[in-house]
Order: C-alpha cells, then sequence, then structure tokens
C-alpha cells in the first residue's frame, strides 16, 4: 500500500511540474507573438505541448504561430526556385518538410504552401539525377567521402532512389574494407579481425569480409596449453585448484584470439620442446597438437593459516535511568546509576597465502610471450562482542572488583566509545574458512595471469 501510494504521489509531482511548465512555455510564445517573433512564438507553444499535450491555448497558439513560419518557408523555397537555384529549393523544402513534421508529432497539422511543394516537386528529379551523377563519379574517382555525403544527401530526399543504399555502402565500406585487407597482408591478424567485423555488424555481407574476418582469427589465434603447475608445497591440492580456476579464467575471457586447448602428455611435450631448442631443430610437435603456446606454472608457496578462537572477558557497565518525582513538585528527576556487569570479546582471523609464477611460451621459437610473478593474499576475521543482556544499555568501562568501589574504576559514557561498543555487538559472526579463502586466493591468480594473456597482443610487440 504505502509503494502504491508513493507511486502516486511521484505520478502526481511530475503531472504537476509539466502543468506548470506548460503554462510557463505558453506565456513566453505570447509575448513573442505579440512583439511580432513568430518563429520564437511557435518554438515556445511547442515546448509548451510537449511538457502538457492537452493545453489548448499552446495548441491554438502553435496551430496560428507555426502556419505562419511555414508560409515564410514555403515563401524561401519559391525563392529559391525563381532564381533557378535547384540546390537551394530542395534544401528549403526539406527544411519545410521537417518543421512540419515536428509540428504533426505534437498533434497540431499544417501543409506546405501548395505552390511551393508544386515547385519542389518539378525540380526533384533533376536535382536527384544530377546529384546521382556526382556521387558516381566521385565513387568512381575513390573519393570514397564525399561520394558518401551525396548518397546521404540522395537518401533524405528519396531513400529508395535507384541504387542509393547500396552505393552508399561501397562509398562507406570500401575504405574500411581495404584497411582490413591490409592490415591482413601485413600480418595484423587482430586488426584486420576487427576492421572486418564493423563492417560486417553493419552489413549482412560485403564482398568476401566475412571469409577474411575467418582467416584472420585462424591465423591471428593464440592457442595456449596448459602444463602441468610445479607445486613445491606442502598442499598437494593447490595444483588442481589453481590450474582449475587458471583454466576456467582463460575460458570465459570474451577474446576470440585466446583459446584453451587440451593436450596428452603435456609435459612430456615440454621436454621434446626444450630438447629441441637445445639442439636447434624446429618445433613441428606443437603445430601437431594445435598450440601456439605453453603456460607453465610455479606454486612455491600456498600456506593456510586458521587462526584460533580467541574469547576475552571484559569489564562494562548497565547504564540504568530512573525517573523520580521532585516532592511538591509536578517535574520529575532522572537519575543515572552504572551496574558493573561483563561481557566477551571474540576475535577470529583466517588467511591463505600464495605465492605464485608463471611463464606462457611459444611452442614455435620457445620465447617467453607473458611472465608475472605475486604473492597474493585472501584473508577474513571477525571481532564481536558478546553479552547476555540488555545491549541498548550497556557502555564500556573498567572496574577492579564487581562488587565493590575502587578509584581505578572508570566509565566511558561517551558517544565515541559507546558506538565502538555497539559496533562490536552488532558485527558479524561468522569467518570465511579456509577452504573458502583458497577459492578465493586462486581466483584471484587466475583472474591475474588470464587478464595478462588477454592484454597481450603480438601486434604490439
Amino acid at each position: 500500500m504505502k509503494r502504491v501510494l508513493l507511486v502516486l504521489l511521484t505520478i502526481g509531482m511530475v503531472a504537476s511540474f509539466s502543468s506548470c511548465a506548460s503554462k510557463k512555455y505558453a506565456k513566453r510564445g505570447a509575448k513573442y507573438e505579440q512583439a511580432g517573433m513568430f518563429e520564437q512564438a511557435a518554438d515556445m507553444y511547442y515546448q509548451s505541448l510537449v511538457a502538457k499535450s492537452s493545453n489548448i491555448d499552446a495548441r491554438i497558439g502553435l496551430q496560428r504561430n507555426g502556419e505562419r513560419v511555414l508560409d515564410d518557408k514555403g515563401f524561401r523555397i519559391s525563392q529559391a526556385y525563381m532564381d533557378g537555384d535547384d540546390q537551394r529549393t530542395v534544401m528549403a523544402y526539406l527544411d519545410a518538410r521537417d518543421y512540419r513534421d515536428k509540428l504533426s508529432a505534437v498533434g497540431v497539422k499544417l501543409e506546405i504552401p501548395s505552390r511551393a511543394a508544386d515547385q519542389y516537386n518539378e525540380v526533384k528529379p533533376r536535382y536527384l539525377e544530377k546529384t546521382y551523377g556526382e556521387a558516381q563519379l566521385l565513387l568512381d574517382e575513390e573519393k570514397f567521402a564525399q561520394a558518401e555525403e551525396k548518397f546521404k544527401e540522395i537518401k533524405r530526399i528519396d531513400p529508395s532512389y535507384q541504387s542509393v543504399d547500396a552505393l552508399m555502402g561501397v562509398a562507406k565500406w570500401e575504405p574500411v574494407y581495404r584497411e582490413g585487407k591490409g592490415y591482413f597482408e601485413r600480418g595484423l591478424y587482430r586488426k584486420s579481425y576487427y576492421t572486418f567485423d564493423k563492417i560486417l555488424k553493419s552489413q549482412s555481407a560485403y564482398k568476401d569480409a566475412e571469409v577474411l574476418k575467418g582467416e584472420a582469427l585462424e591465423k591471428g589465434l593464440l592457442t595456449v596449453a596448459i602444463t602441468t603447475f610445479k607445486n613445491k608445497t606442502r598442499s598437494p591440492e593447490a595444483t588442481g585448484l589453481l590450474m582449475g580456476y587458471v583454466k576456467k579464467s582463460l575460458v570465459d575471457l570474451k577474446n576470440p584470439f585466446v583459446k584453451v586447448v587440451d593436450i596428452q602428455n603435456a609435459d612430456q611435450f615440454a621436454e621434446q620442446q626444450k630438447r629441441a631448442l637445445e639442439q636447434g631443430s624446429s618445433i613441428k610437435v606443437g603445430q601437431l597438437l594445435a598450440a601456439k603456446a605453453l603456460l607453465n606454472g610455479n606454486i612455491t608457496s600456498f600456506a593456510n593459516q586458521p587462526g584460533k578462537l580467541l574469547r576475552q572477558e571484559k569489564t562494562g557497565y548497565l547504564k540504568i535511568v530512573t525517573k523520580k518525582k521532585v516532592p511538591g513538585s509536578l517535574e520529575e528527576k532522572v537519575e543515572v546509576t552504572y551496574k558493573k556487569v561483563s561481557y566477551i570479546e571474540v576475535k577470529r582471523a583466517n588467511r591463505v597465502d600464495c605465492s605464485f609464477s608463471y611463464e606462457l611460451t611459444s611452442t614455435e621459437t620457445g620465447a617467453i610471450l607473458v611472465s608475472d610473478a605475486m604473492n597474493l593474499m585472501a584473508s577474513d576475521g571477525v571481532h564481536y562482542a558478546e553479552f547476555n543482556g540488555d545491549h541498548k544499555k550497556l557502555v564500556p568501562g573498567y572496574w577492579v572488583h564487581i562488587d565493590k568501589d575502587d578509584p581505578k574504576d572508570k566509565v566511558y559514557d561517551n558517544p565515541n566509545a559507546v558506538s565502538e561498543l555497539r559496533a562490536l555487538l552488532d558485527s558479524k559472526r561468522t569467518v570465511k574458512e579456509v577452504n573458502v579463502l583458497k577459492e578465493e586466493v586462486a581466483l584471484m591468480v587466475a583472474e591475474r595471469v588470464s587478464q595478462a594473456i588477454n592484454n597481450y597482443n603480438p601486434e604490439e610487440q
């Protein structure tokens, strides 16, 4: 019910604002009209109708002033026609047409003066034929940008004129296509791929762009095989955990040029590669296994540090507020007393540390493509207070004896101290277990590795 009322209130506020804005614009329109500034008046009445379509005064005002403006635009069409200027005649008509359509969108129907419309219809075929010929000539001369502008102009006048769409597509995309082919020929396959992809997102087909895009992807593809990570720690599960997360993170990359491939006996292949490089022979095995790069990892630390649950008794006070009537008066006296109590503070922290390094090496040359070493940590802890009583009355403090006063006793009943204790009382009670933190640190490693490989671009080296 509250939500419905809130929605209704919001709608009412918007309606009220729109009504006020509509009246404001209509008043401005009237002032412009009185001053003989009909185009400005029409614009204000238009804004008034946009704010509130039911404003009758604004509608009548726009009808009256819009007609004057459209008559003036019609005069400009006729003037250009009498001057024998086909282009100016066409452009003036398009301006009038756009204005007519704009007013029509808010419900004000006007017509371009018939004489001006007839003059435009006489000029239009002649102008289209001339402009179309100029655009074709520019296209033949490979002046693509200028040709495209001409075709855009034709399309604005007549969207279905001859082969305007097809030729405009050539004018726009032929330079891009040639750029993509240039990249391909220079071995810049990633740039080539994305250039052709740009074309195909706009055009369902253009020449052999689809084929060249596929070839660029095939030639530029970085296929990665993950070897078994070397584990120098006392945590045997670290190998599978890190390898699994790294593989998933690489697979999940939205990079068409990075692909994880499974190979059998990856470690054996790595040894073969090493021996072949030492002997100076070319690597053919990598091609057979379809792996252009090997990801080798070293886990030098994977330390689990589960924390102990520490419980410590703390001293505090229960704040007791009582009200007593003042004898012989209607007033009440407030008395505050503090009762000694104790509560428990609990602390626990879990942590996992990981040291990991890796190299991504080319199977063809043995060159290191990407490498990194990292020390990462995932941790979580709790620090909270337990009290078997009214939390709202508990205040921090110190006392020596619970059953008698001592000069050293202190009550810290101030906003900062009380706020800190309240935070402890309301703090979370559960800590992430070590197994969860292992997953988190493995994910951190995987994301760092995958992003480095994702950012690797052989064309920029």
